[in-house]
């Protein structure tokens, strides 16, 4: 849930910057490269399943890879080139995304605000049934969500769904957890 949540934060940022909505995907590819070794497409491809649950053909991979190289975030090895390795600057840019700790501190404090939020409206819930409402909500939004970041995707509107019980009270204004 934690990966879902950054995930989604991190795509809409780098939409937000003005890149296409392929372009959100490619530091994704970059964060499973290891600083210290060259890996090849299927190593990336394993490490984005188990890091960030996102599956990708190894062609979509190439074009990712492609794109960071260009940027010179990246470089095919010499000898070897279907194995890539980070650059300096690839490596300083990896360092800049947030940390994994940092999200599920921030992860966790959103979920203790949502808990407080909920308890003033007599919703009782322990953590784990918060995290997986709030997975399940995310879960469920993911194509309004998508269509919010980038409307051009589809050629007509894709409305929110239709929340059902406590996932109500998610819908309401986030300033609402503080």
């Amino acid at each position: 849930m934690v990966n879902s949540v950054y995930n989604y934060a991190l795509m809409k940022a780098l939409y937000d910057e003005g890149q296409d909505y392929l372009d959100s995907f490619w530091p994704f590819t970059i964060m499973a490269i290891p600083s210290n070794q060259s890996v090849d497409t299927n190593y990336i491809q394993k490490k984005l399943k188990e890091r960030h649950n996102l599956e990708m053909p190894l062609h979509v991979i190439g074009v990712l890879l492609a794109r960071a190289e260009r940027k010179n975030y990246l470089r095919k090895e010499r000898l070897d080139p279907t194995k890539y390795k980070l650059t300096g600057s690839g490596y300083t840019y990896v360092v800049k995304l947030e940390n994994e700790r940092e999200v599920e501190r921030r992860t966790i404090a959103l979920l203790e605000s949502i808990k407080k939020f909920l308890e003033q409206k007599s919703v009782l819930l322990n953590a784990d049934q918060i995290r997986e409402l709030l997975a399940y909500f995310l879960q469920k939004n993911l194509d309004f969500l998508v269509q919010c970041i980038n409307p051009t995707l589809s050629s007509r509107p894709v409305l929110p769904p239709e929340l059902e019980g406590n996932e109500k009270f998610l819908q309401s204004p986030t300033n609402e957890f503080a």
